[in-house]
């Protein structure tokens, strides 16, 4: 299976005001942003609008929407109106936007447009997951190294399509004795393709995707990055989508023109370019899903049965004094709770994430909800 989406993506507004002097641009950006952010929903979706202290590069003044684990900004420079304001969704704030609207990136960029500014994409990265295909990252190295595979793009001339050989350097990241990342192209590329293990990724981290992971049998990621003048193109391409199957059709053609696998040496694909440019043909793509899971407080069960020695601490109370003083262990902790000064770190992260955990009706259904992965990380059976 091979599920086709829209990782992250950085847009640029652009003021269409005649003659606009830098002077007059902080109220003019100001005014944008307003638009902007009401055309989307940001505070209704987000949360209030405040001051971001981390800029995006090269600016100066940045708002953020409520309080998040996530990075979502909005940046100008508050002299040089031609840098515009620049938009940043990060992968999991675009993955949050799109579960609570319903919106895919397409209908997002249509639903933001206004005759007061133009918007154009300054970097996107699409991507094709490939659900238990298994797909060899240490073999696809070896050949790619050893040219018996390389990669074709297409490119228009004349009105007609032509197929071009690409020597794209290669580098590949190993652990555990294996490949789990490739990387087609210079990191200073205007496009760039990076193929890796997001099974192993998940996992690894206690991703906000570990079910997933855990329920799949091999999950690899091609993740195709367009910046600058390849952005921008794409920008009109989406704004002229009409559905959602002309919106995936579009994201599974622009990584088959970019990054086409071939046999050196043949006109035959290789499996993984084969099937994708084949589910073109029959229509057969499958929209990403952008349902996340908050695995925090899973993390935090899953390290003090584990690793933190209050498993142990319980256990010696229990074999010393029964369970009924283990139950008053549990209510003189309870007292002492009554006691503790949370530190700014819990306060922080209480504010970034607590109204994301209010989603769960209560502990038992948070835990309902994650049985999955605390047996595969506890190796036990939950209730």
């Amino acid at each position: 299976m091979i599920e086709l989406g829209v990782d992250e993506f950085t847009l640029v507004l652009r003021s269409n005001r005649l003659e606009l002097k830098d002077k007059d641009w902080e109220n003019e950006a100001e005014y944008l942003i307003w638009i902007f952010e009401n055309k989307l929903g940001l505070k209704d979706i987000f949360g209030e609008k405040k001051q971001e202290l981390n800029n995006l590069r090269g600016y100066n003044n940045s708002y953020k929407y409520g309080n998040h684990g996530f990075y979502f900004a909005i940046s100008y420079h508050n002299i040089h109106s031609k840098m515009g304001i620049c938009v940043k969704f990060s992968a999991q704030s675009l993955r949050y936007y799109i579960e609570r609207t319903g919106l895919k990136v397409y209908e997002i960029l249509k639903k933001c447009l206004d005759k007061r500014y133009s918007i154009r994409l300054s970097r996107i990265d699409l991507i094709a997951d490939y659900i238990d295909e298994y797909i060899d990252l240490d073999k696809l190295y070896s050949d790619y190294t050893e040219e018996k595979v390389a990669v074709y793009q297409t490119l228009k001339k004349g009105g007609k399509n032509l197929i071009r050989k690409c020597n794209l350097c290669c580098s590949g990241y190993l652990n555990d004795s294996r490949i789990n990342t490739l990387y087609f192209g210079s990191p200073q590329s205007k496009s760039r393709l990076r193929i890796y293990d997001k099974k192993f990724e998940q996992i690894s981290k206690k991703g906000i995707l570990l079910r997933k992971a855990i329920e799949c049998n091999s999950w690899i990621r091609f993740e195709a990055v367009f910046k600058d003048e390849f952005a921008h193109k794409i920008t009109q391409y989406f704004l002229n989508i009409e559905d959602d199957l002309e919106f995936l059709n579009l994201i599974a053609n622009i990584i088959i023109q970019k990054f086409c696998f071939y046999i050196d040496g043949t006109n035959k694909m290789v499996d993984f370019s084969y099937f994708l440019n084949d589910m073109i043909i029959e229509k057969q793509v499958i929209l990403k899903n952008y349902k996340k899971e908050d695995n925090d407080l899973i993390n935090d069960i899953i390290y003090h049965y584990k690793y933190s020695g209050l498993m142990s601490f319980i256990f010696k109370i229990k074999k010393i004094w029964g369970e009924d003083d283990l139950k008053r262990l549990v209510n003189f902790m309870l007292n002492l709770s009554e006691l503790y000064e949370a530190n700014k770190d819990c306060i922080s992260w209480l504010d970034k994430y607590k109204n994301d955990y209010k989603s769960y009706c209560d502990f038992d259904d948070y835990i309902d909800k994650h049985s999955v992965i605390l047996k595969y990380a506890l190796g036990k059976k939950v209730r």
